[in-house]
């Protein structure tokens, strides 16, 4: 079988969207692949890694800005409890942009339609 993809957004750190089946567009989660990372989760999880994504922002005051951009020293958490990663704040940045993109979209999506039943 054939999947295409249904992109929701990329940037220049990876690409998040939805695998497509024959006229068929698989709603229920969400493809985000950035670094040499793939995760696949539902729109719920996508929110909850927005929100790691946030928290981690809000660290920033903790960590030396000479740092920030030539290395890994943030701590990402992500909706996979056991998983953690390492990034640099211009990663963080594109994550960031990622994850807001793809979730736009689908709400974008999710309304448009809503309104063309009307």
């Amino acid at each position: 079988m054939n999947k295409n993809i249904h992109i929701l957004h990329r940037n220049d750190l990876g690409i998040a969207f939805m695998w497509e089946k024959p006229q068929h567009i698989i709603t229920e989660k969400i493809q985000v692949i950035f670094r040499d990372l793939g995760f696949y989760l539902t729109y719920d999880e996508l929110n909850h890694f927005k929100k790691c994504v946030d928290d981690a922002f809000s660290t920033i005051n903790d960590y030396s800005f000479d740092c920030m951009n030539d290395c890994r020293s943030m701590l990402l958490h992500t909706p996979v409890e056991q998983l953690d990663i390492a990034v640099s704040y211009e990663e963080l940045t594109d994550i960031a942009d990622l994850i807001e993109g793809a979730l736009f979209k689908v709400d974008l999506e999710v309304y448009l339609k809503k309104i063309c039943k009307n």
